[in-house]
């Protein structure tokens, strides 16, 4: 189930992604209590979960999808800098057993009043060869919980990536299975309930044009009807992660384009593939 779905009033909150890791090495590791989450809104793009329903769908039926993706990211629109801005743009990922992809999304930017138009796609799929590692295991906390206080964690005056509050031997694998890499992302999810955080799930991706390595970091506490929010952020903090990480080389791209077009989509300016008509509802897929 999307992190957003079944939700009534708590909606999960964010650390900023796309901040690679500032330490060389792995040392030691900041905590989530040291941090900003941001509160995530209903607008599409903000979680791989969110993605736009034909925008899913159109990489479903085009066969662009990885096979049993286990961790993805996306990237919303930013808001226009200038009046004269005339494009958005999105982008999104996931990894699955066989292949990770990275999705670049672009429209015309919609005028105030107007629909909004449909996205153009570029899809570049990076298909494993050779062995695909698969490691799974319980990494107890290396920060330092009882001193993180309630303050910010200052990382040389800035908040900490996302990659620095997991445990060292995460980040110190991460970091070393590439090193270079071409493409980067990191996302931290935090879940409520009746305004009580309960879980983190952290996704870190890493690649280069010949490898690959991606996490998925889950933990979890038990939901309870009393204590604070401070009390729960603070058990959450101490709870050891549930870590799956995979580890490939890929062979050559793949780039496919699609372009959705009212209640059909282009591929690679052949053939429609239909889509059925949207809801005024649609939910999430996936």
């Amino acid at each position: 189930m999307s992190a957003l779905q079944g939700r009534r009033g708590d909606v999960p909150d964010r650390r900023s992604t796309r901040a690679p890791s500032r330490r060389p090495d792995p040392g030691p590791s900041a905590s989530t209590l040291g941090g900003l989450f941001e509160p995530i809104r209903g607008a599409a793009w903000q979680t791989w979960d969110d993605l736009p329903y034909q925008v899913r769908l159109a990489l479903k039926q085009a066969r662009c999808l990885p096979s049993r993706e286990f961790v993805g990211g996306a990237l919303p629109p930013a808001p226009p800098e200038h009046e004269d801005d005339r494009i958005e743009y999105a982008e999104a990922w996931a990894v699955g057993e066989d292949s990770w992809i990275l999705i670049e999304g672009r429209r015309p930017r919609a005028l105030r009043g107007s629909a909004a138009r449909p996205w153009n796609l570029t899809v570049r799929r990076n298909r494993y060869v050779g062995e695909v590692r698969n490691r799974y295991g319980t990494v107890a906390v290396d920060a330092d919980v009882a001193t993180a206080g309630d303050a910010r964690h200052d990382l040389d005056g800035e908040q900490p990536a996302v990659l620095d509050v997991l445990p060292a031997a995460v980040r110190a694998q991460v970091l070393s299975t590439v090193r270079d890499p071409g493409f980067e992302d990191q996302f931290l999810l935090r879940e409520r309930h009746k305004g009580r955080p309960y879980k983190h799930r952290a996704g870190v991706i890493r690649a280069s044009s010949r490898q690959v390595i991606a996490v998925l970091a889950t933990r979890q506490i038990e939901q309870r009807r009393w204590g604070s929010v401070r009390e729960a952020d603070r058990q959450l903090a101490s709870t050891p992660w549930d870590v799956q990480a995979l580890t490939a080389r890929v062979g050559r791209e793949e780039v496919v384009t699609l372009e959705v077009v009212d209640d059909e989509v282009a591929l690679d300016g052949g053939g429609a593939i239909a889509l059925p008509p949207s809801s005024s509802d649609a939910g999430r897929s996936g």
